[in-house]
């Protein structure tokens, strides 16, 4: 069997441009990895990468999700409780918490007190209780108020679990080079 000139240049040229143009790695074809984070281009999907930071205890990724401005709001119960001098955490606040709770190792307090490691975070229940709320801020244009049943375990080995049961209010804000972030986080949970 003889191939043209002609035949073998196009078959060439075709071969060559595939090779340039049309290769690609398989994680361009099929989408994002297994596991990856998506960008929270909504407050639903903001909350979905909450779960999945939270979960694999993913200090880095969790940072992400929070706002600048983000606040957590303890119950006044928890203020007394715990011994804390403010009934918040700034954002820098929560993040030394949460490096202390992801890090799966002994945390000693200031006080001298020994804290078992959390091991493993499981959501057992992590559901929004009806729509998001437009809030009116003129501070923070576009905030929205979400409130969710959550139901969240951290284990804590042979010193037993930790859960979170109740209700939780989320404020979330958007912009269109980050996405949604959570601005605040009001713990309405326990017994108070």
């Amino acid at each position: 069997m003889r191939i043209s000139q002609k035949t073998l240049v196009i078959f060439i040229l075709f071969v060559t441009g595939a090779l340039i143009f049309g290769c690609s790695h398989d994680s361009d074809i099929l989408g994002p990895e297994p596991g990856a984070y998506r960008f929270s281009a909504s407050p639903d999907i903001l909350m979905e990468n909450f779960e999945k930071a939270y979960t694999a205890m993913d200090l880095e990724e969790y940072g992400k999700l929070l706002h600048e401005d983000f606040i957590f709001s303890f119950q006044a119960c928890d203020v007394e409780k715990l011994g804390l001098s403010e009934d918040h955490f700034t954002r820098e606040d929560e993040l030394i918490t949460a490096s202390h709770m992801f890090g799966r190792k002994p945390y000693v307090k200031a006080s001298g007190q020994v804290v078992a490691p959390i091991l493993e975070i499981r959501f057992l229940q992590f559901e929004r209780l009806g729509k998001w709320i437009t809030m009116d801020d003129p501070d923070k244009p576009g905030l929205l108020k979400g409130i969710f049943q959550v139901d969240i375990v951290m284990d804590r080995g042979k010193a037993g679990n930790l859960s979170i049961r109740g209700t939780c209010v989320f404020f979330v804000v958007g912009s269109e080079r980050v996405g949604f972030q959570m601005i605040g986080w009001v713990d309405r949970t326990g017994g108070c």
